[in-house]
Parts: C-alpha cells; sequence; structure tokens
C-alpha cells in the first residue's frame, strides 16, 4: 500500500514564498524624480498682470534653461477653478487667479518647471442693453472733468464691476459723483438717476438710492 507524503511538498512551497520575500526585500525603493521649479525662461514669454474676461489668450512659445543647456517646454493653463488645458489660444472664461507653468525634462530625469500668474476680471463698466453708450472722456464745458461719459437709454443701465469697500465708511466718504449733462441745455432728460449696490458676495443684498430732480436742477 502507497502512502502520500505531503510534507516535503509543504515545504518547498514555504521556500518558495520564502524565497519571494527576500527577493521583494532586496528591490531598492523606486525613488521620485529630482524636481526644479527655478528653471529660467527663455524665448520672450511675456503675459500681462491682468486679462478681461471673455479675452483670447495665445498661449507664447518659450523654453526652460537649465545647468547652461536649453530644453523644448510645454506649456499648461491652470483655470481658477481647477482645470487645466494645453493649448495654443484660450479663452479665458473664468473670473480669478491663472497660472501658466512652462514644463520639460533633461536627458537625466530631473523635471524643469517655469510659472507665469496673471488675473481676469470683468471690465471695468459694461452697459446692460444695446442702444446705451460709455467711454472715458469729457463732455463740453467740463473738460477739466474727465470720467465715463455715458448715453443711457431708456430702460438701460451702467453696470460699474470695482469692489467697493464700505468697512468703516461714514456719511462723510464719497462712493460715486456724477454731473448731468443734458443734449438740451435746460431740458431735463430724466426725472431721476437710480444707484442701485449689490453685494460683491451675495447678489441678492441690494441697497437702493433715487437721486431725484429738484425745479432748478436739470436731470
Amino acid at each position: 500500500m502507497t502512502k502520500t507524503i505531503r510534507r516535503p511538498i509543504f515545504a518547498l512551497v514555504c521556500c518558495f514564498a520564502s524565497a519571494l520575500c527576500l527577493l521583494a526585500a532586496g528591490m531598492p525603493a523606486e525613488s521620485a524624480p529630482m524636481r526644479a521649479e527655478n528653471a529660467e525662461l527663455s524665448g520672450g514669454a511675456e503675459l500681462e498682470s491682468s486679462y478681461v474676461v471673455g479675452s483670447e489668450l495665445r498661449i507664447p512659445d518659450a523654453d526652460l534653461v537649465w545647468d547652461g543647456r536649453t530644453y523644448d517646454a510645454e506649456s499648461m493653463l491652470y483655470f481658477p477653478g481647477g482645470n487645466a488645458v494645453s493649448a495654443e489660444t484660450v479663452v479665458l472664461e473664468e473670473r480669478g487667479k491663472y497660472t501658466l507653468e512652462y514644463r520639460a525634462e533633461t536627458e537625466t530625469g530631473i523635471l524643469l518647471s517655469h510659472k507665469l500668474a496673471f488675473v481676469a476680471s470683468d471690465p471695468l463698466y459694461s452697459l446692460s442693453g444695446r442702444f446705451s453708450s460709455a467711454q472715458y472722456g469729457t463732455v463740453p464745458h467740463a473738460e477739466e472733468r474727465p470720467g465715463v461719459v455715458a448715453a443711457l437709454a431708456s430702460g438701460e443701465s451702467l453696470l460699474f464691476n470695482q469692489r467697493i469697500d464700505l468697512n468703516g465708511a461714514t456719511a462723510d466718504d464719497t462712493i460715486a459723483e456724477l454731473f448731468v449733462a443734458p443734449q438740451q441745455q435746460g431740458l431735463a432728460d430724466a426725472l431721476n438717476v437710480v444707484f442701485l449696490l449689490t453685494d460683491a458676495d451675495d447678489p441678492s443684498n441690494t441697497v437702493t438710492v433715487t437721486a431725484k430732480r429738484l425745479d432748478r436742477t436739470p436731470l
């Protein structure tokens, strides 16, 4: 009668597993690639410090210089919301801070990087309709007082996008100043002017101020 001996097989399996453990322990851990984020940027890549939301930005070509050698660089533009895109031209659809990163890799595996930052914001002012106009300049008889000269159609408005910090403001502080230049002197163009102040962080929080026409003050 033949007996089956299982112990040597079990020992062989144990030895094989031990060999795998020893082999894994003897393998060196993979080291992370070296990074150099202060590589010199060459090629004349320049950006403005700020742009208007909705404008198209052409990404300039550039190279990175490291240890006396020049490397072709790839670009990546990071949006304020966290998205990133690599393209020749990009439409700045978001408000906030953008970061343009140029990257390259050396023959020895060093990852080179150089970053440029800029912001995109709304225009200083805009119009709510197509029948009004606004531009910076002066009006006749008031050349010494330049500003935004607006001609507003009925029902349309002029929107200023610049934030006004009212912290600590009092009744003696001026937040807006204007004068009316009617098309025909002495004939009122409007009965009143309405100012709508909107909370930059909460658009539902508003304050309305109405400047009404007085008998001897044509609007």
